[in-house]
């Protein structure tokens, strides 16, 4: 049975999973959020989705327990204002969303969680979990990242292991992002915003120009970004343990591709 916890202090309260895996959303994206955790569910996968604002909440809840953090958005407002609308890549809006993934996950390492964060146009095929605790015991890197089909980070999918949570914080507070020219959270509109930080700051990493942080890339054919799979889906449709389905902007065309590939779990 699902629960709804009504702040994340509550929810770590009363949650003993050492890695948590965890999506978040406003309203207007509740749907998508709702079929990334129905596609856990079947997984296997105990996802968490953390709610921006209530209204979204009865959306998703069927399929995986709800953080409502809609009464503590200046804890996790690393930068912009927020909204409750469907929002879409490249705008002001969408970057005030995206960032708030880096202050949850801050939160998680500070409280000696694994945080693995999903984007919601996230489908997954099998539990990845092992794997990726696999992967993260067996090497020393801080982050492990989705690649995209340029062979660079993708924010969509990530995977910080506890040992991380100081570089990590050093990294993603208001002071680190707003030096870094990232104000309101993109230096140019139409930027990928949180992404284009990570690409500038984290990886590679230039130590001049702030903290770096080790991040290993996962292998394309088992987690594939959209133009990969889409380009590749014969050879990685049996392979891939989630597909990302970005690459596309706007939530109809989305779910479109989804359906397509059959990954539409949840109905019209």
């Amino acid at each position: 049975m699902t629960e709804i916890y009504r702040g994340v202090d509550s929810f770590l309260a009363q949650t003993s999973r050492k890695t948590i895996h965890f999506c978040v959303s406003n309203a207007g994206n509740a749907v998508m959020a709702a079929n990334l955790a129905c596609s856990a569910k079947i997984a296997g996968i105990p996802l968490t989705h953390f709610s921006l604002d209530s209204r979204g909440i009865e959306l998703v809840l069927p399929f995986c327990d709800i953080v409502d953090i809609s009464e503590e958005k200046a804890r996790f407002n690393l930068c912009g204002s927020g909204t409750a609308a469907q929002v879409d890549f490249g705008t002001a809006a969408f970057a005030s969303v995206a960032w708030q993934r880096y202050a949850i996950i801050n939160t998680l390492l500070e409280n000696r969680r694994n945080a693995i964060y999903l984007d919601t146009d996230i489908a997954i095929n099998s539990n990845y979990e092992k794997e990726i605790l696999s992967i993260l015991g067996e090497t020393d890197c801080d982050i492990l990242a989705q690649a995209n089909h340029a062979n660079k980070p993708c924010t969509g999918f990530l995977a910080i292991p506890d040992r991380s949570q100081k570089l990590f914080s050093k990294i993603y507070n208001h002071q680190n992002i707003a030096a870094h020219g990232y104000i309101h959270g993109y230096k140019n509109l139409g930027d990928a915003s949180d992404q284009s930080f990570f690409h500038e700051v984290v990886y590679p990493g230039n130590k001049e120009s702030g903290p770096a942080a080790e991040t290993q890339l996962l292998a394309k054919d088992s987690y594939p970004n959209g133009q990969w799979f889409y380009d590749q889906h014969e050879a990685t449709k049996d392979t891939a343990r989630l597909i990302h389905f970005n690459c596309i902007i706007g939530q109809e065309a989305k779910i479109a591709r989804m359906k397509l590939h059959g990954k539409w779990l949840i109905g019209e």
